[in-house]
C-alpha cells in the first residue's frame, strides 16, 4: 500500500515538473520583424489576459489583455480592453489619456496613450458564453524608467482612463508575474 502511494506521488511530481513550466511561462517573444518600407525593427510578446472582472452567472464582464512591443528601441505597453455592452457605453481613448499602473510598493506609474483609439462593438464567445463587447486596442508609451519600476515591483492594479470614465482592474499575483515576464522578455531581447 505504501509503495503504491509513493509511486503515485512520484508520478505526480514528475508530471508537475513538465506541466508547471509549460503553463507558467506561456508568454512568447516573437522574432523581430523589419518593415520593408520604413526599416523599423519591431519585437513583441504574445498578448495575454492579465485581468478580468467576470462572473459565469453575470451578464457583465470586462477583460484586460496586454503585450509589450519594442519599435526601434522604444517600448510600448499594448492594452486591449473588452467590456460588455450591457453595462457600458461606447468609449474613446484620446491621445495622451493616461493609464495608471499601481505597483505593490504603492508607487504609481503613469503611461500616456500614443494615439486615439475608438471602441468597436463585437460579438465575442468566451468559453460557453457569447456576449456583445466594446473592444479597444490602446498603445501606451513605456519609458525606460517606467519599465524598470515595473520590472522591480509587482503590478497590483491598472486604471485605464477613457473619455468620461475609468476602467479599474486588480491583478492577481500570477498575472502580475506574467507582466514581469513580458517585460523581461522584451527588455532582455531574448
Amino acid at each position: 500500500m505504501l509503495s503504491q502511494l509513493s509511486k503515485i506521488i512520484r508520478i505526480g511530481l514528475v508530471a508537475s515538473v513538465f506541466f508547471i513550466p509549460a503553463t507558467s511561462f506561456a508568454q512568447k517573444f516573437y522574432k523581430p520583424t523589419i518593415d520593408k518600407f520604413s526599416g523599423d525593427t519591431t519585437s513583441s510578446t504574445s498578448q495575454e489576459r492579465i485581468a478580468s472582472n467576470d462572473s459565469f452567472s453575470s451578464t457583465t464582464a470586462s477583460y484586460l489583455n496586454a503585450s509589450i512591443k519594442k519599435i526601434n528601441g522604444k517600448y510600448f505597453f499594448i492594452i486591449t480592453i473588452d467590456v460588455t455592452t450591457s453595462d457600458n457605453q461606447y468609449f474613446l481613448v484620446s491621445q495622451g489619456d493616461i493609464a495608471f499602473i499601481k505597483l505593490a510598493d504603492n508607487n504609481l506609474v503613469k503611461l500616456s496613450s500614443v494615439a486615439p483609439s475608438q471602441a468597436k462593438r463585437q460579438t465575442i464567445k468566451k468559453g460557453f458564453v457569447e456576449r456583445e463587447y466594446f473592444v479597444a486596442d490602446i498603445g501606451y508609451a513605456l519609458p525606460n524608467d517606467s519599465l524598470q519600476k515595473m520590472l522591480t515591483s509587482d503590478v497590483s492594479a491598472i486604471r485605464i482612463a477613457v473619455d468620461g470614465a475609468n476602467f479599474d482592474f486588480d491583478l492577481k499575483a500570477k498575472d502580475s508575474q506574467m507582466v514581469k515576464n513580458m517585460l523581461g522578455l522584451i527588455s532582455g531581447g531574448k
